[in-house]
């Protein structure tokens, strides 16, 4: 049984603790760096004002 709740359950990959995401990644830690180098990368531009 899992801890999470019902209406939760189907965002996540079935059988692990990953939300679905676009990438298709299943492993948590690789889908934290990719999302870790976007988040940086955005955060550049907005410094830089080409956003």
């Amino acid at each position: 049984m899992s801890s999470r709740h019902p209406d939760f359950e189907a965002t996540f990959i079935p059988g692990t603790n990953v939300l679905a995401n676009k990438l298709d990644l299943c492993n948590g830690e690789d889908l934290a760096e990719v999302e870790y180098r976007f988040s940086a990368d955005r955060q550049r531009e907005i410094e830089n004002g080409t956003v």
